[in-house]
């Protein structure tokens, strides 16, 4: 642990290595090996729908883009969905960065060359793959619900204030190439085979959102009233005062004015002199 490499700066909560490597070694480029995104159980404060994270994700040794599939609220707490990219599931033709992973067939990801074995990873019953390549719709009996995203994506639901995971569905379908007189019989069709498909879900429990509810929403929310209770109080005796002002100065202004009749005090000393001289 002494002899690795200091993580970049500015690096909170996002992956820089991975089992002590830089970079991968497995892909054949430099875009495919690099390390990227968050390992997907946290995102940054104040996160936005319109956001694109990457994700690092170890069992397909390569990062990936998320983008917004919709919201949903759970027990009074407000989260957003992200979903791969269509932009991951690509083949390398319409999306030239995945021929970085040998992507030739759309919704399927090659595991790297260094294992040595045809297998590809997918989303479950082949979803948001090209149903029109014929190595895929060749499998008659995988039943025609590959448009049910909720059944068959993987997805993550994250909390946009605090930018923590909340709730997963983690679904992937390993796969196997099936090539006639090498990997099966001569007498097999050409496709890809699907061997299982597996889900990991992550829940949150009742006592995590009450804590979530009592320790973040309440003193965020109840900030947000303080403050504008405290504005519109402010604003209120701004008003009073300005009011008072107002009634003050129209109170002067409708007062009579009294007029003084003075003399010039040379002229009433002149005439007391006069008068005292005639006494």
């Amino acid at each position: 642990a002494d002899n690795l490499p200091s993580p970049p700066s500015n690096s909170i909560m996002q992956m820089t290595m991975w089992n002590g490597m830089q970079e991968l070694n497995y892909w054949n480029t430099s875009y495919g090996n690099m390390i990227n995104g968050t390992d997907g159980t946290s995102f940054h404060p104040k996160f936005t729908s319109s956001e694109e994270p990457y994700c690092f994700v170890d069992n397909l040794f390569r990062s990936v883009k998320l983008s917004n599939c919709g919201d949903m609220d759970f027990n009074g707490i407000k989260l957003l969905c992200l979903h791969l990219n269509d932009e991951m599931l690509l083949d390398s033709i319409n999306n030239p960065d995945n021929a970085a992973f040998f992507m030739t067939t759309t919704g399927f990801l090659p595991f790297p060359p260094s294992i040595g074995q045809p297998i590809f990873v997918s989303l479950p019953h082949f979803h948001r793959a090209n149903w029109s390549s014929p190595l895929v719709n060749k499998i008659v009996f995988v039943p025609d619900n590959h448009e049910d995203g909720d059944a068959y994506d993987t997805t993550l639901f994250v909390e946009p204030f605090t930018g923590q995971l909340f709730q997963a569905n983690k679904r992937l379908q390993v796969n196997t190439y099936l090539t006639p007189g090498i990997t099966a019989p001569k007498n097999v069709t050409e496709t890809y085979f699907p061997i299982i498909w597996v889900h990991q879900h992550v829940d949150p429990t009742d006592s995590t959102i009450s804590k979530f509810k009592i320790f973040i929403y309440l003193p965020y929310y109840g900030s947000i009233v303080v403050g504008s209770v405290a504005i519109f109080a402010g604003v209120l005796l701004a008003a009073i005062a300005i009011a008072r002002c107002t009634c003050f100065v129209n109170k002067r202004a409708g007062q009579p004015e009294y007029e003084h009749d003075y003399s010039p005090l040379g002229t009433n000393n002149e005439s007391m002199r006069g008068n005292a001289l005639n006494a």
